[in-house]
């Protein structure tokens, strides 16, 4: 059962983070830490 008040999308407001890329690619925030790294180069 899913806790949907952790999802990333309902615990972040998108608009004011230059991380949207990375955080709409996950369900929950912590399935962002492996990827920030690659992110980070990317941008």
């Amino acid at each position: 059962m899913a806790n949907e008040k952790l999802f990333a999308e309902n615990l972040f407001d998108y608009g004011k983070t230059i991380a949207k890329p990375l955080l709409e690619s996950v369900k929950y925030p912590w399935e962002a830490l492996p990827k920030i790294k690659e992110f980070i180069i990317e941008i």
